[in-house]
């Protein structure tokens, strides 16, 4: 008897299974695995995405984001929990997909003599710098092509911090693993194996290439209002809601939101712990305008203050966003934003939704420092500065959310203060 899956698909079955797969990807469905149509799907049956007035549009292979994308939905080694690929994953399909060369080779398609390279003997002389700088291009090159692009943000003069695009968004790689990798590749090209996993100044020359031939990393359009989700795009424009499912390296994103876009869901269980925890309707409104703004990057030119004594439901709303944004919220206080080493803290404000304490210890009125919270509050560009590197400007950081039982004991607490505070009242004790 022929087993279901050993049987050739249809053209409207690969279809249906396509669109399936990308469900239990996507939505994570417990105890399913995406079926494997890798060596099914033709070049005349390519998975669809749909555009924005919702018709099928092929995805084209050439486009290296969308490339990405249509490997993690077809590949009979995407990852079974549906879960984004790390580095690991990533580096390893890059080394596969890397063809055994020559340095000589590549030398002449960067337009290189080869005249240049020859001995007196006649035998063919590269530098082992050159090679290494070989290797670093033609892995970066070769990623670019399979839709997991290799690219470098400076934090400081010589320092450059390396990300790669999963698919979806931009995750940082660690210099030691990125080394690692480019060590790989050079015995693919005919180095030899030994002197490239042990010798430490391959090491020395595998970080300065990268750092002369890495593109830099695509910054945000901050005036854009997006926000990444699971199954694609959501956009705010001119009041409107713009949703596509795609996914662009183009957009800078360094996160991505582990749900998808559902504009008919809804939320009785939410609606009733505000109307419990803050029955004023027109509280419950500010309050929602002020956690759905900080996803957009929205300058209001305020930080909300919820004011209250404890039992009142304050940390529950620290749990809830917690949970809808996982590493795209930190918890650091405000006495540790502006306290000692305050830079370093401020440094993990970067590229993240929200930062919201559960609870602030008070300030000392020394302490608070306004001209810092005003320029957290204004949104104005922020110095901070990361271990072992120079201090460096940021634009994109989280919106500031605190939960506090009193104003800050501060003698200068003036207009300017209280126009950037934005106070909610939490008086309902359980």
């Amino acid at each position: 008897m022929t087993k279901t899956n050993d049987r050739p698909l249809n053209g409207h079955q690969k279809e249906a299974m396509e669109s399936l797969n990308k469900q239990i990807i996507e939505l994570r469905i417990p105890n399913a695995e995406p079926y494997p149509l890798s060596e099914q799907i033709s070049s005349s049956n390519k998975p669809t995405n749909r555009s924005e007035n919702n018709e099928p549009s092929s995805i084209d292979k050439n486009n290296p984001a969308k490339s990405a994308y249509l490997h993690l939905v077809t590949s009979k080694s995407t990852i079974a929990d549906g879960t984004i690929p790390d580095w690991d994953y990533i580096s390893q399909n890059i080394i596969n997909n890397i063809k055994k060369t020559t340095f000589l080779k590549l030398l002449l398609e960067n337009g290189s003599d080869q005249n240049e390279y020859c001995g007196t003997d006649g035998s063919i002389k590269i530098s082992e710098d050159l090679k290494c700088s070989l290797a670093v291009q033609h892995g970066l090159t070769v990623a670019a092509k399979i839709g997991f692009a290799i690219r470098g943000k400076a934090l400081k003069e010589e320092y450059i911090q390396p990300y790669v695009f999963n698919g979806r968004y931009w995750i940082t790689v660690s210099r030691p693993k990125l080394t690692k990798f480019f060590r790989s590749i050079l015995p693919l090209l005919g180095f030899d194996k030994t002197k490239a996993l042990i010798l430490p100044r391959v090491s020395t020359h595998i970080i300065g290439a990268f750092n002369a031939l890495a593109e830099e990393l695509p910054q945000r359009n901050l005036s854009r209002k997006r926000l990444n989700l699971s199954n694609g795009i959501l956009e705010v424009f001119k009041g409107k809601v713009q949703f596509t499912n795609s996914f662009s390296y183009e957009d800078g994103f360094t996160s991505c939101l582990p749900y998808p876009y559902q504009p008919d869901a809804t939320h009785p269980l939410f609606t009733k712990y505000l109307d419990r925890v803050l029955p004023d309707k027109e509280s419950q409104l500010l309050l929602q305008e002020a956690m759905g703004l900080s996803l957009v990057n929205e300058n209001i030119q305020k930080i909300p203050y919820l004011l209250g004594d404890g039992s009142n439901g304050k940390s529950v709303l620290n749990d809830i966003m917690q949970g809808l944004l996982g590493s795209n919220m930190s918890r650091i206080t405000l006495r540790n934003l502006m306290g000692d080493k305050s830079e370093r803290n401020q440094a993990n404000l970067e590229g993240i939704f929200i930062n919201y304490p559960p609870e602030n210890e008070d300030t000392k009125p020394n302490d608070f420092r306004f001209e810092l919270f005003r320029t957290l509050a204004d949104r104005n560009p922020l110095t901070v500065q990361k271990l072992y590197a120079d201090l460096y400007e940021i634009q994109h950081y989280a919106y500031s959310v605190f939960n506090v039982n009193c104003l800050p004991k501060n003698p200068e607490l003036s207009h300017a203060f209280f126009r950037r505070v934005m106070p909610i009242l939490f008086d309902q004790t359980e």
